[in-house]
């Protein structure tokens, strides 16, 4: 008699991206909120501007509130309306070339309204009708991942339908929870991994081009010119020119 099968875990509805949250239960009005993790930053950091409303603050500080309150309120609907407020501190700081910025009552409470309406969930949907296209996948994507959570540190390309992945090593993870090296020279070691994994597939026949494609501004600016300004950058630009 033949065991009863185990239970397989329910499709998740539910997935991540940089900052960001999918909610896919309904594919007709998918949405995006930021992460709790995002999102708990960001309220902590508008509660602490709030006690500081109208007195000069370093100007790096308000800069980084600022940049923090554009990116959550790219979430929300008319998020150009609840930036040009945080814009107008900086304004002033541009006018007054002080090293120090004011943040304005109006700006916190635009970060309260915001934060208001990703509690609530009143979203903007982001498909409406959607048609389903699988286009032939040309070039190569890559990806590499420096997550606080060390079961999510490691790498993944896609080039041609063909898929590889897998975790960095103990040395590398250590590395990278104790801030001696950042993600972007792992992030163009992935892009060494592309062409590996192309010529493992017969993707990569001589004299063929290919559009490498990679979510870190270093890595393709490094990948453009052929040139690094740093040793690691500079060793895994190596690395990508010995594949």
């Amino acid at each position: 008699m033949s065991e009863k099968p185990e239970a397989t875990r329910p499709f998740s509805t539910t997935f991540a991206s940089i900052g960001a949250v999918y909610e896919t239960d309904d594919l007709t009005n998918v949405q995006c909120r930021p992460t709790d993790e995002v999102f708990g930053k960001y309220c902590r950091r508008l509660s602490e501007m709030e006690q500081w409303v109208g007195k000069a603050l370093p100007l790096e500080d308000v800069q980084s509130f600022v940049g923090l309150h554009h990116f959550v309120s790219r979430f929300v609907d008319d998020s150009e309306y609840y930036c040009n407020n945080a814009y107008r501190c900086l304004r002033v700081h541009t006018y007054t070339e002080k090293e120090t910025a004011v943040v304005s009552h109006a700006t916190i409470q635009d970060g309260c309204e915001i934060s208001q309406l990703i509690r609530e969930r009143r979203l903007p949907g982001l498909t409406r009708n959607p048609v389903y296209w699988h286009p032939p996948l040309q070039g190569a994507t890559s990806d590499a991942s420096g997550s606080s959570d060390a079961q999510n540190k490691g790498w993944g390309v896609c080039i041609m339908g063909y898929i590889a992945y897998g975790a960095w090593s103990q040395r590398v993870r250590d590395a990278l929870s104790r801030g001696i090296v950042s993600i972007s020279p792992l992030e163009l070691l992935s892009c060494a991994v592309i062409l590996h994994t192309a010529y493992v597939a017969g993707e990569l026949p001589e004299g063929r081009r290919i559009v490498l494609r990679n979510d870190n501004v270093s890595a393709v600016q490094v990948i453009n010119s052929g040139k690094a300004y740093s040793e690691p950058m500079l060793q895994a630009l190596r690395v990508l020119r010995d594949v």
